[in-house]
């Protein structure tokens, strides 16, 4: 008898495992076109924007912001080296004196700028300054001011500040025995500013006014 031979059979194909292949297949395709796009718009929108730089170069206009911080000035004739800047500067970052220090250096020690440090900051509700500016009572209300064209009623500010003195002497208040008209004794309250002030008007007389700035730091 002639011998027979076995013909080898062919795998059968996995229907499930070809779909699978062909959904992967168009997910690759697909971010690969999502790439490009996205290459392309980069590549297009660093062109353009280059494009345009150079034109406004051309005609004067400068990009980088460096060009636009002033010249430092000579001390003596800068407003913003004034001590009630400095002790201002350094209310500021008292819980970062080290950026005090950036802006103004040694000078936020100096004895002239500790001489205004106390009756920092500078402004109605704050008249026991820095050891009390976060331990006072509620300011009157303040809804109208020279944006509306309306005057402020001085009575409740005239109560706010006697009382404050009278409840905390530290506060330095200056106030009559006896209450006065509310302006007058408004006026009194807020004379505890008067050195700052005045210290502001001489030195507003200086020809230059340029802040240390720190712009490399945001």
């Amino acid at each position: 008898m002639p011998k027979t031979t076995k013909m080898k059979e062919e795998p059968k194909k996995n229907p499930k495992k070809s779909w699978k292949i062909k959904v992967l297949f168009a997910l690759v395709c697909l971010v690969t076109l999502i790439a490009l796009f996205y290459a392309e718009e980069d590549w297009r929108g660093k062109h353009d924007w280059e494009q345009f730089k150079s034109e406004q170069e051309a005609k004067g206009i400068k990009f980088d912001y460096e060009a636009y911080i002033p010249a430092p000035v000579p001390d003596d004739q800068n407003f913003a080296r004034s001590p009630v800047w400095v002790a201002r500067i350094k209310y500021n970052f008292q819980k970062e004196p080290e950026k005090a220090q950036a802006w103004y250096g040694d000078r936020i020690d100096d004895d002239d700028v500790a001489k205004f440090y106390g009756l920092m900051p500078v402004s109605a509700g704050a008249l026991v300054g820095t050891n009390w500016a976060y331990r006072l009572p509620s300011t009157p209300d303040l809804s109208v001011c020279w944006t509306t064209a309306k005057t402020i009623d001085l009575k409740p500010w005239q109560s706010y500040y006697r009382n404050l003195e009278e409840t905390n002497a530290a506060a330095g208040i200056s106030i009559t025995p006896q209450p006065q008209s509310p302006a007058a004794d408004v006026l009194l309250a807020l004379s505890k500013f008067a050195p700052a002030i005045k210290q502001l008007q001489k030195d507003s007389q200086l020809p230059y006014s340029r802040f240390p700035v720190q712009t490399e730091s945001n």
